[in-house]
């Protein structure tokens, strides 16, 4: 579990379609995630590395993207969501005055729990990144927050995700097989 979980709301008259209930990662401390570049043509490399602050960042956009895509489907079946962020690819160029440009990829697989049984009902892949082709003062925070958000986004127009957010009906279903 994480802390975001906490953001359950069982009132029906504005519950989320979907609350991520679990976020985890499979990354080690150190393990590459990315490259950074610097100077003026972006030609000084520093390899960037999976770290305590980059786990804080994921923690904290990821669920504020979830919950923001998923704020669109007001009144649908709430869903128990488990995310599980299987690729974070971040080749950033930093520039003067704590400008940057380049690029945030991320791949996260779903999977969806049966609040009846607490069986796994389904599973999907999704990516999603964010580019900055110019250099521009923006947090890499928010960067990430848009990638996560395109990989939401994704999971929900995936038709069968879209079925169990309409009809617990076929939550009990897929739950029975």
């Amino acid at each position: 579990m994480f802390v975001g979980a906490a953001h359950a709301d069982n009132d029906t008259t504005t519950r989320r379609g979907a609350t991520l209930t679990e976020l985890r990662n499979g990354f080690a401390d150190g393990e590459h995630v990315g490259s950074l570049l610097s100077g003026p043509t972006c030609q000084d490399q520093s390899d960037r590395g999976w770290s305590q602050l980059l786990a804080k960042r994921v923690e904290a956009e990821l669920p504020r993207a979830f919950e923001q895509e998923m704020n669109q489907f007001k009144g649908a079946q709430p869903l128990q969501v488990q995310a599980f962020v299987n690729k974070l690819d971040m080749q950033l160029c930093q520039a003067p005055a704590a400008a940057w440009k380049g690029s945030i990829q991320v791949q996260v697989g779903w999977q969806v729990v049966s609040p009846v049984d607490g069986h796994v009902v389904y599973r999907a892949s999704t990516e999603g990144s964010f580019t900055l082709a110019k250099a521009q003062r923006m947090s890499t925070s928010a960067a990430m927050r848009a990638a996560f958000a395109q990989s939401v986004r994704k999971l929900a127009a995936e038709p069968r995700f879209a079925s169990l957010m309409q009809d617990t009906r076929a939550i009990n279903v897929a739950s029975a097989h």
